[in-house]
């Protein structure tokens, strides 16, 4: 039985997704419309402002595609949904589960590689106290870490974090990994 997880945006995530656009927009339109007098586009300035731009909505584009639309959790498996390249945990690869506080987590999370708020949270971040984990959230409440085991020639699993509208998704896990045979 699949059981689905709905993740939405917190109200700092939807703010940053909103205004970034507007500002990366505001910072590739002014400078056309300051220099508005040179319509041949000869103009160096025209062509950094049109490369800005692509650039921008390549960037934009990559961070709507693969942002966390929900969690699914059956039997055997933990689905990251995303756009694209949804991502497949199996249970039996989970080492434990940790429920995190806020306090847990901010301040003191340094996003080494990754996305900070536009279209929720993900990529790579560092925590003194939890390492190098990757995150998959939408919001910065009812986190939950997930260890997994090392997969076949690597020394360590990985760490994920998850944000669920629904902290009993938890619960459930834990439930599960006790039902499975290891």
């Amino acid at each position: 039985m699949k059981t689905i997880y709905t993740a939405s945006l917190d109200k700092l995530t939807k703010t940053i997704t909103f205004c970034v656009p507007l500002i990366f927009i505001g910072a590739i339109f002014i400078p056309l419309i300051i220099h508005i007098d040179d319509p041949s586009f000869n103009s160096f300035k025209h062509w950094i402002s049109i490369i800005v731009g692509i650039l921008v909505l390549i960037v934009c584009g990559v961070v709507y595609l693969y942002r966390v639309l929900r969690y699914e959790l059956n039997e055997t498996e933990l689905i990251i949904v995303r756009p694209i390249n949804s991502l497949h945990i199996p249970l039996n690869s989970i080492k434990g589960i940790i429920k995190l506080t806020r306090e847990d987590m901010f301040p003191g999370t340094i996003r080494t590689f990754g996305n900070g708020g536009f279209f929720g949270y993900t990529g790579y971040f560092w925590n003194r106290a939890f390492g190098t984990m990757i995150f998959y959230l939408t919001q910065r409440k009812n986190l939950i870490l997930i260890e997994t085991l090392p997969k076949e020639g690597k020394k360590k699993g990985t760490k994920s974090v998850i944000s669920p509208d629904d902290i009993g998704m938890e619960g459930k896990l834990i439930e599960l990994l006790k039902g499975m045979k290891r």
